[in-house]
């Protein structure tokens, strides 16, 4: 029997909504673009209230929210048209910058660390690794155990504030569920939405490996889609017969590989 398959490509709204992200009010009008953009400084300080009061998931939405519109901004930063001009004035650079980005990610990563959520705070904290936030706040995040049951979540980044995950359940002894959700975001991906892909299956997991193939080894055209467990990483290769039919049925761009860390 076949896994289950899933590929779309949706709005962005109903997307990010789904990811408890509420990005609605972008449009593709360019004065709505500029609002957005010259307006985050006020989005921030409505956070840091919620943080403030301990209202951590209001924080983070507002945060994580944020994430997005910035990192689409500043997508425009070597954009020569009127609008980035009016975007990058020297009043509006001294926030919309990489190292604005950087606090944001640790923003939201303190939001977990208060929860003791500590794999989401280190998947954050990792977006910005050469920050001197990220270097104090990983020295607040309490050392753990990592459990060495292979089930739990999986994240890798696909920008503007999403993962992609992979999520593995135990269901008996070395037979597992494992669901995969993947995303590409384009240049216009807060306007239109992310490509998507998706894909389950019920498997064993020997050697701390498994392998995803569709439709099936035999058929002229497939996709093979390797994982490796090591430690609180997910390694995910993906290889196929070679012809240039091949596809894993993803949407356009969509990839499953790459490294994905634990984050429950």
């Amino acid at each position: 029997m076949l896994p289950i398959l899933k590929t779309s490509f949706i709005s962005g709204s109903l997307c990010l909504a789904m990811n408890s992200i509420a990005h609605a009010d972008w449009s593709d009008n360019e004065t709505q673009q500029l609002k957005f953009c010259t307006t985050l400084a006020t989005l921030n300080s409505q956070a840091e209230q919620h943080y403030k009061k301990a209202q951590y998931l209001q924080a983070r939405k507002i945060w994580t929210e944020q994430v997005g519109y910035m990192e689409s901004c500043l997508r425009l930063k070597e954009d020569p048209s009127d609008l980035a001009k009016q975007i990058f004035t020297a009043k509006n650079s001294a926030y919309l910058s990489q190292n604005s980005l950087d606090t944001l990610y640790n923003s939201i990563a303190l939001t977990y660390i208060k929860t003791q959520d500590y794999g989401k705070a280190k998947a954050w904290l990792s977006l910005a690794p050469k920050s001197a936030k990220t270097a104090f706040n990983l020295k607040l995040i309490q050392q753990h155990a990592i459990t060495k049951s292979l089930a739990g979540e999986y994240w890798m980044y696909a920008g503007l504030g999403v993962w992609q995950t992979y999520t593995v359940k135990a269901q008996t002894k070395q037979q597992y569920y494992i669901h995969f959700e993947g995303l590409y975001f384009g240049l216009n991906g807060l306007l239109y939405g992310p490509n998507m892909g998706e894909y389950d299956y019920q498997t064993k997991i020997q050697q701390q490996q498994s392998i995803w193939t569709y439709p099936d080894a035999l058929e002229h055209d497939f996709c093979r889609i390797q994982l490796k467990f090591q430690g609180d990483r997910l390694r995910a290769t993906t290889s196929t017969n070679g012809s240039p039919d091949s596809s894993c049925g993803f949407g356009h761009n969509v990839t499953a590989d790459g490294e994905y860390i634990k984050v429950s």
